[in-house]
């Protein structure tokens, strides 16, 4: 199974938020490199995949699996939106 990790964004220009978006993308990374049934695409190879769209990055990098997401600051806490896409 081939998953490409693309870089979250984050919806604020608060720099910590953005460190924090780019930390959660490597640590799920990580974490999905864990398993040996999965070959991992990581946001460095994936970051010029944010401006296609989905179906078209699943083409061009023949991936079984993109997963995507974004980060909000709402009411003092934070919110993760996540997808995953075949």
């Amino acid at each position: 199974v081939t998953v490409a990790i693309l870089p979250f964004d984050s919806h604020t220009d608060d720099e910590q938020s953005c460190l924090l978006a780019e930390g959660f993308t490597l640590d799920l990374i990580a974490d999905f490199s864990r398993f040996k049934s999965f070959q991992i695409i990581s946001h460095q190879s994936g970051g010029w995949l944010k401006s296609q769209c989905d179906a078209a990055v699943v083409k061009a990098v023949r991936v079984d699996y993109l997963v995507k997401g974004s980060f909000w600051h709402f009411q003092g806490k934070i919110k993760i939106h996540t997808q995953l896409i075949s």
